[in-house]
């Protein structure tokens, strides 16, 4: 499976696997749903751009500015017309 950068990223796109690191993270949050998910907004970075990513869950935790994250069969989606990286739930963010 290719490696891509960030630069390369389009809506629709799925089985991304892309090197990153946290750029922002903004305040945590969750949802009202039947799980009480926590998630938490950030933009994530290659040496290419800049995306928008949500991580959920025990990766709220892990998620620091400046740490370097491994997308693993991630996908792509548009959101208010900004680009968003999401990881894939089997594979999840491999924290490097």
């Amino acid at each position: 499976m290719p490696q891509y950068k960030v630069k390369d990223l389009k809506v629709g796109m799925k089985d991304v696997n892309v090197e990153v690191t946290v750029d922002f993270l903004g305040e945590k949050r969750s949802t009202d749903g039947f799980n009480n998910d926590t998630f938490i907004v950030s933009f994530v970075k290659d040496e290419t751009g800049e995306i928008k990513m949500l991580f959920w869950n025990e990766d709220v935790k892990k998620a620091k500015p400046g740490k370097k994250a491994k997308i693993v069969k991630g996908y792509v989606t548009e959101f208010k017309g900004t680009l968003q990286l999401h990881s894939s739930k089997e594979k999840g963010v491999q924290w490097i």
